[in-house]
């Protein structure tokens, strides 16, 4: 019995050549979209204002988007060998703890406070208004990219936040809490 060939006979690694396109395609989506909503999903609290997702933490969540699609080719251009599905297993395994560290960094202003964590091995840290020492305003930079607030603390630890789109609706509620809370304000 001889079996008939056709476009429905593919086999599974014309399956993950489908996955590498689309993941191509759907790369600056998602690149755009799953930063700030898990951001926001897992670090938001009731008092929150703004939860800002740094800019290292994109360029994780791109280099885990682009070691993914190329996990995808991988699988086809060796048609889903042994071989390929160890060094798949590796990418992976690379491609998680990028994600995973990603969605750890943020930057968190409150009503009553502000957190901020670096990366997933780093402990958050959390402050109450009254631990903020100062706060640097620093201008539009000449090469591109948002003006930016550097809260300072205390402990001698810095903060810094982008003054996104996100950010500017609360930028007259923040520099009113820094008059009210007798916070050192200016403009570096």
């Amino acid at each position: 019995m001889q079996m008939k060939k056709g476009l429905h006979q593919l086999d599974a690694s014309h399956t993950f050549l489908s996955f590498g396109m689309g993941s191509i395609g759907l790369f600056p989506l998602l690149v755009a979209i799953i930063p700030s909503t898990l951001a926001k999903t897992l670090h938001e609290t009731t008092s929150t204002l703004l939860v800002q997702v740094p800019k290292d933490a994109y360029i994780l969540y791109s280099v885990g988007f682009g070691l993914l699609t190329i996990m995808f080719f991988l699988f086809y251009a060796l048609k889903v060998n042994a071989k390929a599905k160890i060094i798949g297993v590796v990418i992976g395994l690379v491609v998680l703890f990028c994600f995973v560290d990603a969605s750890q960094r943020y930057v968190r202003i409150a009503s009553d406070s502000v957190a901020f964590k670096h990366s997933l091995l780093s402990e958050p840290s959390e402050y109450k208004w009254e631990e903020v020492e100062k706060v640097v305003f620093r201008e539009l930079p000449k090469e591109g990219g948002f003006a930016k607030f550097d809260f300072h603390f205390t402990d001698g630890n810095v903060m810094t936040v982008a003054n996104d789109r996100y950010l500017k609706p609360y930028r007259k509620v923040l520099e009113k809490k820094f008059n009210d809370d007798g916070i050192e304000y200016k403009r570096g």
